[in-house]
């Protein structure tokens, strides 16, 4: 009987582990998450550099899209 305690007790030690694994590296993810959606919201913005290459409409250009 003190056998099948010890086991039970190991099993759940070593259960407690995976858990406790589990649980850091779904902090770690959501860490990463938030740190990756704020990278990407903060590079959305134009630059000056990308503005200059903008494609201003002039009078009497043809838009691709109404051809």
């Amino acid at each position: 009987m003190k056998i099948a305690v010890r086991i039970a007790q190991a099993g759940n030690q070593i259960l407690n582990i995976i858990v406790m694994g589990i649980i850091l590296f779904l902090f770690l993810y959501g860490g990463y998450s938030l740190w990756d959606t704020y990278m990407s919201a903060k590079s959305a913005f134009l630059s000056d550099d990308l503005l200059s290459y903008k494609h201003s409409r002039g009078r009497g250009q043809i838009l691709p899209w109404k051809i």
